[in-house]
């Protein structure tokens, strides 16, 4: 098991986010909180790639599989903009993924 493919995939995540956010077809609310998640997401990239992880230490292939499928259901459903409400929580979810995933380190 690796991070670097989910480092990766929430890179393209949080430029999907940064693209979203200006994207006159998107609402201004809208707009505001896909710049918010974007720089989180973002921010979750440079602390995931900076850090080492023990694959055999307690609760990792938990929080590396649950980050790999929730960022697997955000990518399911980010072209499509009528769906953009659920997309919002997913990439929510991702991030606490993430943040789990930060918390198996060595």
């Amino acid at each position: 098991m690796t991070t670097r493919d989910e480092v990766t995939a929430l890179a393209d995540m949080a430029r999907w986010c940064f693209s979203k956010s200006l994207d006159a077809r998107v609402d201004a609310a809208k707009r505001a909180e896909l710049l918010a998640l974007g720089e989180r997401v973002n921010e979750r990239v440079g602390r995931l790639a900076a850090k080492r992880f023990d694959e055999g230490k307690g609760g990792f292939a938990e929080a590396h599989a649950e980050l790999k499928a929730t960022i697997a259901s955000v990518k399911k459903r980010q072209d499509d903009l009528d769906a953009l409400e659920g997309t919002l929580a997913k990439v929510a979810a991702v991030i606490g993924a993430a943040d789990k995933l930060l918390g198996v380190v060595l």
